[in-house]
């Protein structure tokens, strides 16, 4: 191997000798070496090449927002073209809990993202007086939530708080819509 890199080297060197002999070859060799410099830079510049996601959701037809824009369609959406590193998705259905996530996706390279939405249901939750604490399923609700909660379909456990009154839970279960 050795040997085939010292031949190689010998060889460039006396092309680039032959060259530099003659002016008329070496503007020809600096035009072509700049013109391929230039169609490389072209290249890597405006590649074909994309960065993309396809965020496929089962079921089909949720909204999809990715880094707080919102996608064209809704899903399947295949090969959305996003920036390269961190990309934030949104995906959001109707009766279905709303999906939060993130990927870092390299130049170029392609994510596919393949999510089951889970069913979903609202409540809706008052107190009085204003001050006492709710808990669903070990979370404190903050007061502003309470008038639309969102949850998973199933069973949950509703608890109120209050310094003075005491505290009273009850198990709901909840279906989905």
């Amino acid at each position: 191997l050795t040997g085939l890199a010292t031949a190689i080297i010998f060889w460039l060197g006396k092309k680039i000798e032959s060259v530099l002999s003659s002016p008329k070859k070496a503007i020809k060799v600096a035009v072509v070496g700049i013109a391929a410099l230039a169609i490389g830079l072209w290249y890597f510049v405006f590649s074909p090449a994309s960065t993309t996601i396809s965020v496929i959701t089962e079921p089909s037809g949720a909204a999809v927002m990715v880094n707080e824009v919102p996608a064209s369609e809704t899903t399947p959406l295949e090969k959305y073209k996003v920036d390269t590193g961190k990309v934030s998705i949104k995906i959001q259905k109707k009766e279905f809990l709303t999906v939060d996530t993130s990927v870092v996706i390299a130049y170029a390279q392609h994510q596919d993202l393949n999510i089951t939405l889970k069913p979903s249901g609202k409540i809706s939750i008052s107190v009085n007086p204003p001050d006492a604490i709710v808990v669903v399923d070990k979370d404190t609700i903050p007061m502003f939530k309470l008038s639309s909660l969102e949850l998973p379909v199933g069973n949950h456990k509703v608890s109120v708080f209050h310094q003075v009154y005491g505290s009273k839970s009850e198990e709901i279960n909840l279906k989905q819509g």
